[in-house]
């Protein structure tokens, strides 16, 4: 099953996933991270209710975007375009496989 949503006005909290459900995440930011010295500004919360970081795959405890699996982040030392804090609008996407 693949759930496609944008999260603009959407509670997180509110998702449930199947055994096999890919979610497609998609995040415009602005001096916005996703993570930033070792905080997490942006997660997810799995079926039991804890926070996840990863943004794209099914890598539990690494915080990644579709950028970062691939090496192609505008800042080549992040793994999310986001996290660079650059001064522009910048997006991160991926899929998440849960």
């Amino acid at each position: 099953m693949l759930s496609r949503i944008c999260c603009k006005n959407t509670d997180i909290n509110h998702l449930y996933f199947t055994s096999s459900t890919v979610f497609l995440f998609q995040f415009e930011c602005f001096l916005a991270p996703l993570t930033d010295d070792g905080a997490d500004f942006g997660h997810w919360l799995d079926r039991n209710g804890n926070p996840e970081n990863y943004f794209n795959g099914n890598t539990p405890g690494v915080h990644t975007c579709s950028c970062g699996t691939f090496g192609n982040c505008t800042d080549q030392t992040q793994t999310c375009n986001c996290d660079a804090k650059d001064p522009v609008v910048e997006k991160d996407d991926g899929n998440i496989n849960y």
